[in-house]
């Protein structure tokens, strides 16, 4: 059936969308693309290191699974109806998050050696004692903790916060942009997680996992559920700080009366990403610049 339709007319490459000119026209929706684009890189960087992967053929066929599904999902899944449209606008979103597992088990893949020391020397260059642990050092206190902690897990909501405020407005072509520039934020930085891994002050650090976390209710909520949740990585540049960033930008372009309230949630998270030993400071710094150029970069190559 996709074959004869694919007979029946052309795919053409149209920028970020392969485009079906027939009878019908069939777009495979720009973050879709990209997250093709990640799967097909991935893989050839598996295959090409598959000695420092187990069952690495595994992966490669889950891989093609995936890309066929979401080819799939975009030929013929209509978006006249209204469900259907929203599952298209949104399931991508998601997808991230299956993404971010499958790079705990594959890190690291390309340089088998985490490259810590290297941020290690930038901090100590530039701030002569750790900042991720001076900083929760010189700033122990319950309170100040709570908000650390409450900022950086705030990070699972920007996101759907942020495009509900655009989809329920009926901004559609404003959520696509929104939902392109982190697509394009997050397969990027999941490609450098791979390709160059840092572990993270918590993991990495003399001493960063014996300080003891304190705060006031729901510190230590949040601190258990990253523990026991999260990879062993940070990133550079960091994740959560560069989609954080996609996010407060968007929210001054689109939906400027929430732009203070990101402005809070933005700044805490990402002094909430040193103070609790997730990020290097240069992850964090880099995270802010990097997530500003997808940004920008995002609407030029859509």
């Amino acid at each position: 059936m996709v074959l004869k339709r694919l007979l029946n007319g052309i795919l053409i490459t149209d920028g970020c969308k392969l485009v079906y000119t027939g009878r019908n026209k069939y777009i495979i929706k720009p973050p879709d693309f990209l997250v093709i684009l990640y799967f097909i890189v991935l893989s050839t960087l598996i295959i090409v290191c598959r000695k420092n992967v187990t069952n690495w053929e595994i992966y490669i066929f889950w891989h093609v699974i995936i890309i066929l599904i979401f080819i799939t999902i975009n030929i013929f899944i209509i978006e006249k109806n209204p469900y259907y449209k929203a599952f298209k606008d949104w399931y991508i979103i998601f997808c991230f998050i299956f993404m971010y597992i499958e790079l705990g088990k594959l890190v690291p893949l390309v340089i088998q050696d985490y490259q810590d020391p290297v941020f290690i020397k930038i901090d100590h260059f530039i701030f002569q004692n750790p900042p991720s642990i001076y900083f929760y050092r010189i700033f122990n206190n319950k309170i100040i903790s709570e908000v650390m902690h409450i900022g950086y897990f705030s990070y699972f909501f920007l996101i759907p916060t942020m495009g509900l405020l655009l989809y329920l407005k009926k901004k559609y072509e404003e959520f696509d942009m929104f939902v392109f520039s982190i697509s394009l934020t997050y397969i990027t930085c999941y490609l450098f997680f791979v390709i160059y891994p840092v572990a993270g002050p918590r993991f990495f650090l003399p001493g960063a996992d014996m300080l003891e976390v304190k705060g006031l209710l729901y510190t230590d909520i949040i601190h258990n559920i990253i523990s026991n949740s999260a990879i062993k990585g940070a990133a550079f540049p960091s994740s959560h700080v560069a989609i954080a960033t996609v996010v407060l930008f968007t929210a001054w372009k689109f939906e400027r009366k929430s732009f203070w309230v990101y402005l809070y949630f933005v700044s805490t998270l990402t002094l909430g990403t040193v103070y609790g030993r997730y990020h290097y400071v240069i992850d964090s710094i880099a995270g802010v610049f990097y997530g500003y150029f997808c940004y920008k970069i995002a609407p030029v190559i859509m």
